[in-house]
């Protein structure tokens, strides 16, 4: 946390969650089934992964009871999330092949550029290129990748556009 958050203190000191890359916070449980868990979310509103309408402005802490078959992954914001197709259950799909974009609390003038892996090796199939103009993002595609649809992530509000 404190390499993503160096001068946010509070971060130096964290050791029950962490960033998975530079996106997501993850907050695993360590209290048992029924106890509140309490853990840290740096500056900006940020979106819980698994339920998006939720959304918490930072720097706080939150205290709350999280079921135990649930873990607490929030999306920073800023960010652009590529998925792979829902419903696939392998690891060794097309990565470039009918993504879903996320774009998660751009800010004004903000641009956000995501290589895009074939899958073997170092190369990259693509590059995606989100920003943030007039109010509405702008999203440029390079290279052989193909989106299936885009979602826009805004204030725990989500608006989805299919492509295909």
């Amino acid at each position: 946390m404190f390499l993503e958050f160096l001068s946010d203190r509070t971060t130096h000191y964290l050791d029950r969650q962490y960033m998975l890359g530079p996106n997501l916070l993850v907050a695993p449980v360590f209290v048992p089934e029924g106890e509140e868990s309490e853990y840290y979310l740096p500056a900006g509103k940020w979106t819980s992964f698994f339920h998006p309408a939720r959304a918490v402005e930072g720097p706080t802490w939150v205290k709350e009871v999280v079921p135990i078959d649930e873990i607490l992954v929030w999306v920073r914001p800023g960010s652009v999330l590529c998925l792979g197709p829902s419903g696939v259950r392998r690891p060794d799909y097309e990565y470039a092949k009918n993504l879903e974009v996320q774009v998660y609390e751009l800010a004004e003038g903000q641009i956000v550029e995501v290589e895009v892996p074939t899958g073997t090796g170092k190369e990259i199939a693509g590059t995606i290129k989100v920003e943030q103009k007039d109010g509405q993002p702008s999203i440029d595609v390079s290279g052989s990748v193909s989106i299936a649809a885009v979602s826009l992530f805004v204030g725990g509000k989500v608006t989805t556009r299919k492509l295909n």
